[in-house]
Order: structure tokens, then sequence, then C-alpha cells
């Protein structure tokens, strides 16, 4: 009996894992492994935290979701995403928000982020732009003009390809070796896709992946990583866009505060005019029921026309972003 009673836990503790869900034991998590130049700012959990490069420590700088990192004038970070080990480097003067290992924001600096996964996209977002990208090789530099208020947003490949999306709207496509320019114009939004500059180049040649990430990665990673980028004789003439924005809620909305002003207008004049002739009638023909129901009854479409009016004022269309 005891042999049967061990034989049957022994059944039950190998068959068990087979009716249970499959579990997942990579958990996605974002780690600073490396930091050159000067010190770098963590904002996390509402409190912030000034680094040193030097005392990053051997196991790195995990992130949380909603941390902000910014970097100084002389100051740069590497990062690697688990356990797709997709990799990012900030350059100097950058402020970065890590969402999750899929969505991504930078306010303001330039990075670059080489992605070794076929399936899980990146999203980046820069301001008004979001930039979308797998297995490919891009970089992102956001800025804002002082004293203009221009926003301008420059992507680009050295290797695979990105999609875009501008200001709510499907923008072009980012392919290698190409660089999309967006800016905010008033009333327009300003894209053009012409070649990746050298100056670019050059910048993130200077700047190369310098760390060693957690996560191994491929030959092939390892290679982008290592091998400084090259302009090829790939040509891609200059395309200007001009994507106006869509002012059909405006004309809308417009549209129905004029109807609302014509009608309370209609339905003050009516009522002004019932008062009217209720007032003719009285000083004509003298004192009547019908002439004081008019007067009366009168100021009933002359209240509720001014009320209209009124509460037209406060539906004010807006312009739309561009």
């Amino acid at each position: 009996m005891e042999n049967k009673y061990r034989y049957f836990v022994l059944c039950f503790n190998l068959f068990l894992p087979l009716f249970l869900p499959a579990q997942d034991l990579s958990v996605p998590e974002a780690r600073i492994f490396h930091a050159e130049g000067g010190d770098f700012v963590l904002s996390s959990g509402g409190q912030r935290t000034v680094y040193q490069a030097e005392n990053l420590g051997d196991g790195g700088l995990l992130l949380a979701g909603g941390d902000i990192v910014q970097t100084g004038a002389d100051s740069r970070l590497e990062m690697q995403f688990s356990p797709s080990g997709t990799v990012i480097k900030l350059g100097e003067n950058t402020s970065f928000l890590f969402t999750d290992t899929r969505s991504l924001g930078l306010f303001y600096g330039r990075l670059r982020i080489v992605s070794v996964n076929e399936i899980d996209p990146v999203n980046i977002e820069a301001g008004f732009a979001v930039l979308s990208m797998k297995n490919s090789d891009v970089g992102i530099d956001y800025s804002i003009e002082r004293g203009e208020l221009k926003p301008m947003m420059r992507s680009y490949c050295f290797r695979g390809s990105a999609g875009m999306t501008v200001s709510g709207q499907p923008g072009p496509t980012l392919n290698e070796m190409e660089l999309v320019s967006v800016e905010l114009r008033p009333s327009t939004t300003w894209i053009e896709k012409r070649p990746l500059e050298e100056e670019i180049v050059a910048y993130w040649n200077r700047n190369r992946f310098s760390g060693t990430p957690a996560i191994p990665l491929s030959e092939q990673a390892r290679e982008v990583l290592q091998s400084p980028a090259e302009i090829s004789g790939k040509n891609t003439a200059p395309i200007t866009i001009t994507v106006k924005p869509d002012y059909t809620p405006f004309f809308l909305t417009n549209n129905f505060k004029n109807s609302l002003i014509g009608f309370g207008l209609f339905t003050g004049l009516g009522g002004l005019f019932v008062q009217g002739y209720g007032m003719y009638s009285y000083f004509a023909e003298g004192y009547s029921d019908r002439s004081v129901r008019l007067i009366t009854y009168g100021t009933i479409p002359v209240a509720a026309g001014l009320g209209i009016i009124l509460g037209s004022l406060f539906i004010n269309p807006k312009e739309p972003a561009p």
C-alpha cells in the first residue's frame, strides 16, 4: 500500500507541469550597462539621483517604467533591453523616457538604437512623431529652437527600415541610408527625405558603442556595433512633403456655433416682433387680454434667443495642431 502511494505521488509530480499554464521566465527589463564622460541624472519614483560614470558598477543600473534619464553636456550612456538584446546609446544633453521595452520617449537630444529582434517592434516617440522599428539600426535627433518654438526631428537609418507616424497621420517610410526631417511650421508640418548626411555618420563613428552588453549579441549585431558607419553609393533624391492639418473638426464646430447664433437671433427677433405687435395693439385698441398675452409670452422666445446666443459664445473651435 505504501509503495502504491509513493508511485501515485511520483506520477502526480511528473505530470503536474503538463496541466499548468506555461510561464515565461524571461522578464523584460532595461539596464544601463555603460556610462562615459560626466555625470547623468536618473529620475525614478519621484526622486532625482545624480550618478557618476565611474560609479555605475559592474551590474549596471536597472530602469523601471516611467524612469527619466538625462545626460549632461559631456556624458553618454548605453543600455540594453532583455530578453530581446536591443541596445541604445544616448548622446550628450539628452532626456530619455523609459516606459517599457517596446515604448520609449525622447524629450530632447539624440539617440541611436540597434534592434536585433524580428518580432517585437520598438516605438520611439519624439514630440509630434513616433518611429516604429525592429531588426534595424536607426537614430533620432530631436530639438526645439530657442525663441521660435519650432520642434525639429531628424530620424535616420543605417540598416533596415522604420515606419513613421507624424501628428497622428502615417508618414514616410525611413529606409537604409536615408534621413527624414520633420519640422512643425505654422499651419503645416514640413517633411523632407534626403540621403544620410556625413555629419551624422561622423558623430556616431566618434561615439560608437564601447561597453559590453550583459546579453551576448549575435555576430551580425556585434559587427554593427563595432564597425564604423559608412555612407553607401545609394543616392536618394530629396523629397519635400508638406502636410496640411485636417480642418474638418474646426469647420464643423465653427458652423455649429454660427448656426446656434443664427437660431438665437431668429428666436429672439421673433419674440421681439410678437411683443411689438402686442404693444401696438395695446396703444391702438386699448387694454385687452390679447395684447397682454402677446407682450407677456413674447418674453419667452426673447429670453431663449438671448440664452442660446450667450451659450454659443462658449463654443470656441480650435485650430488643429500641425
